[in-house]
Parts: structure tokens; sequence; C-alpha cells
């Protein structure tokens, strides 16, 4: 019969490599649709805009309001081409950053 040997552990917990050690931490990026800490309003460009031609633009940039409490999640409320606030999926816009100057222009439009 063979007898386990035992062997003393030399550290506790897991260590970082130096070519892993970003790689465990977030880098303050979210995937699209996830609802993350954002400064509201921001703008964001139509990519795709379903049965809902008439109301959204592919390639315009529009507006993203903040949520209300039971929006669901995946869903951002958009000022559309009719100037009302709907949920839309998130997934059908990409968020921009623009310049103050130009923000304040489309607040205006």
């Amino acid at each position: 019969m063979l007898k386990a040997k035992y062997m003393k552990q030399k550290f506790t917990g897991s260590r970082l490599t130096a070519s892993g050690a970003n790689l465990s931490r977030s880098n303050g990026r979210t995937k699209a649709g996830k609802k993350a800490k954002q400064r509201y309003p921001f703008y964001a460009i139509c990519i795709e805009n379903g049965e809902y031609k008439g109301s959204l633009h592919v390639g315009k940039a529009y507006s993203v309001i903040r949520p209300e409490s039971n929006d669901p999640a995946y869903f951002w409320r958009v000022i559309d081409e009719e100037g009302e606030d709907y949920l839309y999926p998130a997934d059908w816009f990409v968020p921009v950053e623009l310049p103050a100057r130009v923000k304040k222009v489309l607040a205006r439009a």
C-alpha cells in the first residue's frame, strides 16, 4: 500500500502572473446592452430599426435618456423621430462619445 506524502502549501490564495494581471480586473467597459453606470442623456447611433422604420433611421444619432425603475434590462429609452421616448433593444444602438459643443447643438435640435 502506498502512503500519500503530505505537501505543505507554499502560499494561500491565487497568485497573478505578470501577463495575467490585467485579465482579472475590470477595465470599466461593459458589453452593449448591459446596464452600466452611465451619464444621461448620452447619444447612440442606430444600427438596426426592425419594424420601426418610421421611428428610427439607421445611421442616425439618437438621445438615450435615463431608464425608469421598471424598464426591462437590455432596453434603452430613446427619443425617436416622433420626439417621444420609447424602449428599444439596446443592441440596436452603438453609444458614441461626442464633443460638448456637438451635444449642445443636438440637444437644441
